[in-house]
């Protein structure tokens, strides 16, 4: 079973402090495996003085220097790179391994993980082709250029009819490819941090890898596809299929196309892989998704994490796409803030003609701040069930196959704009909340679903603990009973085939919302941690999907313990809806705001009150203390309150912040 972590988890800043760690992931010491008796070693320090010849005491000094044994290298070789060295140029590999007994590339020695920098002269810095049973762990690769053109960090290729065995590629870091990244350019499918290719249908051949598996490795700032699997020249549909696929906890983060593309394979487990940020920095990313397939039979997609994937036709965090044929699983998944939405089935977008009707299954998945599912478009069998899909400034766009189910999903937005409901599909003990339940949903239920944290999920599988239920929700037990459902949900708790479930992603025990530690709302006070004193976001949110703002410790005025912290880029903000307010009354937000550089301003405001937004500007380097009174409107019993680092080229902070009915509006503790 997943726990459900402690709700003082890392916060947003962790996606900053995890991308600092992979620009530093050479950092970690290196160990040099004991070789058995069997193997023979070859040693390469691209630092040495003098040419040697590859023994531990004389090491190659560059990898044009490698000379492998007549035959190639063979069952237990390994070659080592000397850590903390970089090695320009690139490496091919000569040779099979034994089942057992592969081939290692790889690292000796204490330091920095070491590096083959191709600089851009090579199609790949590592190249396994046609051969079976290489290892290639440990090491540092990049491949860099001032121009776009098919270049790959490390590619796996199959050129004819053979097929080849156990590939391994585990732990290594993968930067800086200048691959390409214009959608509509020659060779787009076929460059990639990490690129494991098959002939084209079209060339006659046939031949595939029979076990692959890529794990956890960084790929990082690559101007290409992350890590994809897919047929040559460009993408292309294949006769052989790769076997034995797994790809599992790799982090991939802002490259420049898809994440993860698994193409051309045979029943692929992908899981615990991290997309962020795809499409990133592209001059025309086009059709690009999170974590997807094509022309693969039976993926499965399981444990992952897809979050803020660029603007484009479609940069859903999920997508099934053409030539599947099977099954296309998506479970036990968590997406957030991706620019296209949650899920894109799109079989009949390209590629040759549907050959079955897939079963697609996307269950017990949670999504935050995404709101459009497009599934209508193949001739597929889609059962979406158990979702968890908090949206709550925004509104749903689901449009469904024929003959879908869509049942026992918890949908939080402020609007319904399209639920299919025609040709036979099936919507059923769904819950609807901020807007009022379909009419086709003769059995959904509406109201709040009680979660824990609502909003509360930021990077990390283990953060959407944030959607668990709390005692009292109107979702425990109100599902639909479903036979063939998995077996557990989200968080790892059982479900019945016989017992209603619950509806959403939880199927656990009611879990208590913890108090806020240290923190009590005082008499009177109307918003929800005003202060920042749990050091999470809790009922705060960013305005804006990709706004990079951090609750931080900060000590230094009065006995404040953390404060919101505004991203350096001008117009970044968090805000806090507040109910309960009273029409047409007069209240007082107060606040406290800094700047870093004088002169640039942060506002503290509040807007959607049923009246005019108004705001007060701090533009002080010391925390200055502003009021900002106003009224509701005729039938207004919310409002929101915002903190927005308005303009500059640095941070901001606010803190203490209070909402208050006049006639007991007074100064809160906190500041001198």
């Amino acid at each position: 079973m997943l726990p459900l972590p402690s709700l003082h988890r890392r916060r947003r800043t962790g996606a900053v402090i995890l991308t600092a760690a992979l620009l530093a992931g050479g950092l970690a010491a290196v160990g040099a495996p004991a070789a058995s008796a069997a193997d023979t070693g070859y040693f390469v320090d691209c630092d040495a003085s003098t040419p040697g010849d590859g023994t531990a005491q004389s090491p190659w000094d560059s990898l044009a220097a490698i000379a492998p044994p007549a035959g190639g290298f063979g069952p237990g070789d390994a070659i080592r790179l000397r850590a903390g060295t970089v090695c320009t140029g690139s490496f091919e590999a000569i040779g099979d391994g034994a089942a057992g007994a592969p081939v290692v590339l790889g690292a000796y020695g204490e330091g920095a993980k070491p590096v083959i920098a191709a600089g851009g002269a090579a199609q790949a810095a590592v190249t396994l082709r046609d051969v079976s049973h290489w290892r290639v762990e440990g090491i540092s690769v990049t491949n860099d250029a001032d121009d776009e053109q098919v270049r790959s960090g490390i590619l796996v290729e199959a050129t004819g009819d053979e097929v080849h065995a156990g590939i391994e590629i585990v732990g290594n870091d993968i930067a800086d490819v200048a691959g390409i990244t214009h959608r509509f350019a020659d060779g787009r499918y076929v460059s990639a941090g990490i690129l494991v290719k098959l002939p084209a249908k079209s060339s006659g051949a046939s031949g595939y890898f029979d076990g692959v598996l890529i794990e956890d490795n960084s790929v990082r700032e690559v101007r290409s596809m992350g890590i994809a699997l897919t047929g040559s020249p460009n993408g292309d549909d294949t006769i052989g299929r790769n076997l034995d696929v797994v790809i599992r906890g790799n982090v991939v983060t802002r490259a420049a196309a898809d994440s993860i593309l698994v193409g051309v394979s045979d029943s692929p487990l992908i899981e615990r892989n991290v997309s962020y940020d795809a499409g990133y920095d592209a001059p025309n990313r086009g059709a690009i998704a999170g974590i997807w397939a094509y022309t693969s039979i039976d993926p499965v997609f399981q444990f992952n994490e897809s979050a803020r994937t660029q603007p484009g036709p479609d940069s859903m965090g999920w997508d099934c796409d053409w030539g599947i044929t099977g099954s296309c699983t998506y479970q036990y998944n968590y997406s957030h803030e991706n620019a296209g939405g949650f899920y894109l089935e799109c079989l009949s977008c390209a590629g040759p003609g549907q050959t079955d009707e897939p079963r697609l299954i996307v269950r017990y998945n949670v999504s935050q701040n995404e709101g459009f599912v497009n599934s209508a478009n193949g001739r597929v069998r889609l059962e979406m069930y158990n979702n968890t899909l908090y949206n709550p400034d925004g509104e749903f766009d689901i449009r469904l196959p024929a003959n879908t189910l869509f049942a026992n999903n918890i949908l939080v937005g402020k609007a319904l704009k399209r639920l299919d409901a025609d040709r036979g599909i099936t919507v059923s003990n769904n819950l609807y909340s901020g807007f009022a339940a379909p009419t086709s949903d003769a059995a959904g239920v509406s109201g709040d679903p009680l979660f824990v944290e609502p909003g509360g999920a930021e990077d990390g599988l283990a953060s959407a603990s944030a959607y668990a239920l709390r005692p009292g929700s109107p979702a425990l037990g109100a599902g639909r009973v479903i036979a063939d459902n998995g077996g557990r949900d989200y968080f790892g708790n059982p479900v019945s085939v016989s017992a209603a479930a619950h509806i959403g992603a939880f199927n656990g025990e009611p879990v208590a919302a913890p108090p806020l530690p240290g923190v009590e709302t005082p008499a009177g006070e109307l918003l929800v941690d005003g202060g920042f004193e749990r050091g999470v976001f809790g009922s705060w949110r960013n305005i804006w999907p990709d706004d990079d703002n951090f609750v931080v410790p900060h000590t230094t005025q009065g006995d404040s313990r953390f404060a919101m912290q505004l991203s350096v880029a001008g117009h970044r903000g968090v805000e806090q809806k507040v109910t309960g307010l009273a029409p047409d009354t007069e209240y007082l937000l107060t606040g406290y705001a800094r700047v870093i550089n004088a002169g640039e301003e942060v506002r503290i405001g509040v807007y959607d009150a049923g009246t005019t937004e108004v705001y007060a500007p701090v533009v002080s380097t010391d925390y200055q203390q502003v009021s900002v009174p106003f009224r509701t409107g005729a039938s207004a019993t919310s409002a929101k309150v915002y903190c927005l680092k308005e303009t500059g080229l640095d941070i901001g902070f606010c803190d203490t912040l209070s909402v208050r009915a006049v006639a007991s509006a007074a100064t809160p503790s906190g500041r001198e």
